[in-house]
């Protein structure tokens, strides 16, 4: 059995980095990938600013754009356009805003919003998440835990309008905004003032620990309470107009 696992890891593992080989960097000079980046990066200043006040922000942003890129290469693994990374996005924002985020979460988050993006993409079947255990070394056991964190946060609803959706896409959207918020006061201010590159960089971001953010949570994860079935989700993905799915393309 354990010959089984190693010889399907390490297959699933060789998966990945022949796909991460082949499209890594190739979004980065898109507009929404800028945005996507900064994005998380706002996450650690409102809700983790003792953090970004002790950690290398080249190196900090670095270390978010290798976690986009992983993301990107999960949803090419299961053929799922780049595109999609916008409502993978979406409901990482969601979560964030209701349970907050500490540096050391942003990979789980990030992961776990993917999973739920991609199973909720199919009709009739879920992902295989051993899949994703073997390219991350991520029990299975503490995915399905993350999962259930997310979706008790999200109260179990996936579902969204086209106003949320159209808000969501402009609050990214707006360069003015996303670079005044996500950029460190030495930037923002005009007077770079890098710290020493020889000292000792930053934990790094991507992470396979399961943290929730509330006791609130794991006394819900705890219940006996299920997760309502896909049919009862108010939206799907794969209903998104053709209108902003083209916008989110063109980005």
């Amino acid at each position: 059995m354990n010959h089984f696992k190693s010889s399907r890891q390490m297959y699933n593992q060789l998966w990945f980095r022949k796909i991460k080989n082949r499209v890594y960097g190739v979004h980065k000079k898109k507009w929404s990938y800028f945005l996507y980046v900064n994005s998380l990066y706002k996450y650690l200043l409102d809700y983790d600013p003792d953090y970004t006040e002790n950690s290398f922000y080249v190196q900090t942003l670095e270390s978010i754009k290798e976690i986009i890129e992983n993301i990107l290469v999960v949803l090419e693994m299961f053929n799922v356009p780049a595109h999609y990374l916008f409502l993978v996005m979406y409901f990482s924002n969601k979560f964030v805003y209701r349970a907050g985020i500490t540096y050391n979460q942003i990979f789980n988050l990030m992961i776990t919003s993917t999973i739920i993006t991609l199973n909720d993409l199919r009709e009739d079947s879920t992902i295989d998440i051993s899949i994703i255990s073997d390219i991350f070394n991520i029990p299975v056991e503490d995915i399905n835990i993350m999962e259930n964190i997310f979706l008790t946060e999200l109260d179990f609803d996936l579902g969204w309008t086209m106003e949320e959706l159209e808000l969501y896409n402009i609050q990214i959207d707006d360069p003015t905004s996303i670079l005044k918020q996500s950029l460190p006061p030495q930037l923002t201010n005009n007077n770079i003032n890098m710290k020493s590159q020889e000292t000792t960089p930053p934990a790094s971001l991507v992470t396979s620990a399961v943290e929730s953010n509330s006791s609130e949570t794991q006394d819900v994860l705890s219940s006996d309470m299920g997760a309502p079935s896909n049919s009862n989700l108010k939206w799907r993905f794969r209903d998104l107009p053709k209108k902003l799915m083209n916008k989110l393309k063109s980005k």
